[in-house]
């Protein structure tokens, strides 16, 4: 949210499931707009992504798969 912060007192597992699929979990402190994503860069086993706003998130090994299966479905 570029404009405002909103403050939630649950788990990200909870939010995600929540929005909609174009939102992805990432990390397990991250979860991204797809549509924000530009590219993703590996790092060894693990990676980040680059966002419109030149933001680098972080992958982790673990959701790297999933990431890759969600960005090439979008």
């Amino acid at each position: 949210m570029q404009s405002r912060e909103l403050l939630f007192s649950g788990s990200l597992k909870r939010i995600v499931q929540q929005l909609p699929s174009i939102f992805v979990r990432v990390h397990r402190s991250y979860i991204v707009n797809l549509d924000k994503v530009v590219s993703l860069k590996r790092d060894g086993e693990s990676g980040y992504l680059i966002l419109t706003n030149d933001t680098h998130i972080p992958v982790s090994r673990r959701m790297m798969p999933q990431v890759k299966e969600s960005l090439n479905a979008y």
